[in-house]
């Protein structure tokens, strides 16, 4: 069993894994803020109503997100993880969190 449920957590990717583990995370306690590049979750080629309802539903709950966004850099600080991402407009933002969930995806090899 876990002993300690992180405070804070941050993850790059939205799609199916990210948002999945994200809300896990989330409702063990965690505060978590999901970063996504492109304009929706749940990655290219979901429907955009059933993505928009998930995005709802899920924001409810208490997970952040940050549509439109990439990473520039991710490093280790004295305090966790400095996330900095840069919005479509070009605002940058930094996120401290404690942990860092990186979830890239699949494809199937067919």
């Amino acid at each position: 069993l876990m002993g300690n449920v992180l405070g804070i957590s941050s993850g790059i990717n939205a799609e199916y894994g990210g948002v999945e583990l994200g809300s896990v995370w989330q409702r063990l306690g965690s505060k978590v803020t999901a970063i996504e590049f492109l304009g929706n979750i749940g990655g290219a080629g979901i429907d955009l109503e059933v993505a928009k309802n998930l995005q709802r539903s899920l924001t409810k709950q208490g997970i952040k997100f940050k549509l439109n966004t990439k990473v520039l850099s991710a490093e280790r600080v004295a305090d966790g993880i400095k996330v900095v991402a840069e919005n479509a407009k070009g605002k940058r933002e930094e996120i401290t969190s404690e942990v860092l969930l990186v979830c890239v995806g699949r494809r199937p090899f067919t």
